[in-house]
C-alpha cells in the first residue's frame, strides 16, 4: 500500500496497532497469575505509546499543524474528517489518562498488597475499560490513517 505517511507517523500507526494486542497478552499473564511480566508489560507499553504520541505531536507541530500533515488526503478537512478526529482525539485522551491513573495506581497496591487482593476487583473493571479505550482508539487511528494519508 501507497501511503502519503512518513517514517514517524507510520511507526506511530504501528504502534497503535500493536497496542491491544499487547494488552491482551499482558491480560493473559495477569490471568495465569504471572502479575509482575503483567504489571512490566504494561509499564512499558504505556511509555512507549506515551513517547509515541509526544514524537507524533511533535512532529505534527514542526509540520505546521495537523492540516499541513495530512495535506493531500481526499476526506481531510471535510465534515467526516472532523468527527473522526475529533472522536479518536477524545478517546485517546481518556483512555491515556486512564490507563496511566490505573498503572500508578496499580503499582501502590502491588507494594502493599497480596495478589490477588482487595483491589484486583477494581484493577479488573478498570482495565477493561482502559482496555476497550485503547481498543477503540487503535480502531479509529485506522480511520484517521486511511482518510490521512491513503484516500
Amino acid at each position: 500500500m501507497i501511503t502519503r505517511a512518513d517514517t514517524i507517523v507510520n511507526t506511530v500507526f504501528l504502534i497503535n496497532l500493536i497496542a491491544p494486542l499487547l494488552i491482551l497478552a499482558s491480560i493473559r499473564f495477569a490471568q495465569k497469575k504471572k502479575y509482575i511480566i503483567h504489571r512490566n508489560i504494561q509499564i512499558v507499553l504505556l511509555i512507549v505509546c506515551f513517547l509515541a504520541v509526544l514524537t507524533l505531536e511533535l512532529h505534527i507541530r514542526l509540520s505546521g499543524g495537523s492540516g499541513e500533515l495530512v495535506k493531500g488526503g481526499h476526506y481531510t478537512g471535510g465534515i467526516l474528517w472532523k468527527i473522526v478526529f475529533g472522536t479518536h482525539v477524545s478517546f485517546a485522551i481518556i483512555s491515556y489518562t486512564l490507563w496511566t491513573i490505573l498503572v500508578f495506581s496499580s503499582i501502590k497496591q502491588f507494594k502493599h498488597s497480596t495478589l490477588p487482593g482487595e483491589f484486583s476487583r477494581t484493577h479488573k473493571r478498570k482495565g477493561k475499560i482502559v482496555f476497550i479505550g485503547i481498543c477503540f482508539t487503535s480502531f479509529s487511528s485506522i480511520l484517521m490513517y486511511l482518510f490521512g494519508f491513503v484516500f
